[in-house]
């Protein structure tokens, strides 16, 4: 059902892309997760907590196209007893869409990405275990302060929606993960 849901997302982006005449690339870089999540009987961990993020967004215009780009993070998630002074982490790896609505006194962009969602585990509680990455959907928008021609300084929220399988050997679970993500960046126009 969510493929279907992001094809046809995707479909009505790509159809509904406004015509403008513009080229600009953009960069973002995450500064905090809230997440919580649904941990599996093999493995358990902090269901919901804020962590700081680590990773970029990146998004390209072209005229009469909608935005095209590649969103990559990597979130912290602390364990329930923790063994070492590492967190085990989850990445989230994206290929995004979205569509520019744009105006004069402020910038404003949709878009939505799917990827995969990996988890690496540091701790010892993980021995035995092995974690297959699973789909990742991401809803995004981005609200900018314009500047100069095309270019602004800009706030992205992004809604991530990620699953992650865990296997000992006997026992397959999956490890669902669902929050959101604030970003802080920058657009350049040409």
């Amino acid at each position: 059902m969510g493929k279907i849901v992001g094809l046809g997302l995707l479909g009505f982006l790509l159809l509904a892309a406004p015509l403008k005449a513009e080229v600009w690339i953009s960069a973002s870089s995450p500064t905090a997760f809230v997440y919580s999540a649904t941990p599996s009987s093999l493995y358990q961990f902090d269901q919901s907590s804020s962590v700081p993020a680590q990773g970029w967004a990146f998004l390209a215009k072209i005229p009469l196209l909608p935005a095209v780009g590649m969103s990559q993070f990597t979130l912290n998630v602390p364990p329930l007893q923790s063994v070492s002074t590492e967190y085990n982490r989850f990445t989230t790896t994206s290929y995004d869409v979205g569509l520019d609505f744009s105006g004069k006194s402020a910038t404003f962009l949709l878009g939505y990405g799917v990827g995969k969602t990996e988890f690496t585990c540091t701790q010892t509680d993980c021995a035995g275990l092995s974690f297959k990455p699973l789909e990742l959907h991401q809803y995004f928008v981005q609200l900018g302060v314009p500047f100069g021609s095309g270019s602004d300084f800009h706030f992205d929220l992004r809604r991530l929606i990620g699953r992650v399988q865990i296997d000992n050997g006997t026992l397959t679970e999956t490890l669902h993960l669902q929050g959101v993500l604030a970003a802080f960046g920058l657009r350049l126009g040409f």
